[in-house]
């Protein structure tokens, strides 16, 4: 039980630690908001933290995680077109 905890920490931890990375760069001009990589980035953390919602469910950060990474998808899907 311990290590499913523990991977849940670790999958946590590393969606926020991607979000707030791609924040940086954003920031800091080293990547642009409508650019692959930087909402790449972003779903990939929004998606770790989407998965580390579901047991047990909570439901305001499910929703959040979700929302934001469906816009990734949509913002990558437009770089793309």
């Amino acid at each position: 039980m311990a290590s499913i905890t523990l991977s849940k920490h670790f999958f946590f931890l590393t969606g926020l630690s991607l979000i707030f990375v791609a924040y940086i760069f954003q920031q800091t001009n080293w990547m642009k908001i409508k650019g692959f990589l930087y909402n790449f980035i972003n779903m990939l953390g929004a998606g770790l933290v989407v998965y580390v919602t579901f047991q047990p469910m909570q439901l305001d950060l499910f929703v959040f995680t979700t929302l934001w990474t469906l816009i990734s998808l949509i913002r990558m899907y437009k770089n793309f077109r």
